[in-house]
């Protein structure tokens, strides 16, 4: 309900909509920059594209979450950016993942995430930029029909 002056609560204006396009713009800039950056030109073409799509991953479960009734709190607090409780959570509220989704979730660590963000040096493995953006596919197709059934229209 807004307050005396119109003003919605931050819980109320982060909509399982809102996120989910969030999601979908996140997808869709990093689609756009696979294969665009000269490999000739730069030390680590994949980092901001993984980067993208492991938002885009984040953004899509929190989406459900919020739609089966999580909390802004639940969302920033309890969850926070810690994959592996994202994924149990999404999971655990009827979210659909495959076998690649979990083993992208898997690798998904703190390390993995900030690692497309931040320079860490030395061998760690990770979800390949791939496999990151078909998790991506999978969840933006999980939730927007999640949304749809909720009688909620997405755009795409």
């Amino acid at each position: 309900m807004p307050d005396e002056n119109g003003n919605l609560t931050p819980d109320e204006r982060t909509t399982p909509l809102g996120l989910y396009h969030f999601a979908v713009t996140y997808e869709a800039a990093g689609k756009t920059l696979v294969g665009k950056l000269d490999r000739r030109r730069v030390t680590h073409p994949d980092s901001p594209i993984d980067h993208l799509f492991t938002h885009a991953i984040e953004l899509f479960c929190k989406s459900f979450l919020r739609l089966r009734g999580a909390t802004l709190d639940d969302l920033k607090h309890r969850l926070g950016h810690a994959m592996p409780k994202i994924c149990a959570a999404f999971d655990a509220a009827g979210g659909h993942l495959d076998d690649e989704d979990r083993e992208v979730f898997a690798l998904l660590t703190p390390e993995n995430v900030f690692g497309s963000r931040y320079l860490i040096v030395g061998p760690f493995k990770r979800a390949h930029t791939d496999a990151l953006a078909r998790t991506a596919k999978s969840l933006h197709q999980t939730v927007r029909e999640a949304l749809t059934g909720a009688g909620i229209r997405t755009r795409h």
